[in-house]
């Protein structure tokens, strides 16, 4: 969770993050947790630093991890990551 906080900081400070498997998620939840509307830009660094998880996210899905990401995406209001889960589910649905 340290190194996720780290990346976000580093994205509202530089417009990079270094997302990856182990972090991304953690970079979900704190990016949707700290909004801060007193910044002029920070919702919208969050906004675009939301989008670049969700993004790495959707590549990363497989079969063994689909509902877990669902059920994040849901938790955590990632409307693109929630559809595109909702649609591996669905199409490899037994």
């Amino acid at each position: 969770p340290f190194d996720s906080f780290i990346e976000m900081i580093r994205y509202i400070y530089t417009d990079t993050a270094k997302i990856n498997g182990e972090n991304a998620v953690n970079i979900l939840i704190l990016a949707g947790e700290f909004l801060l509307p007193r910044f002029d830009n920070s919702i919208h660094l969050t906004k675009r630093l939301l989008e670049q998880v969700e993004e790495f996210l959707k590549n990363s899905i497989t079969l063994e991890n689909v509902l877990e990401l669902w059920a994040v995406a849901e938790e955590y209001k990632a409307l693109q990551l929630w559809k595109y889960c909702k649609y591996i589910a669905r199409a490899n649905k037994k």
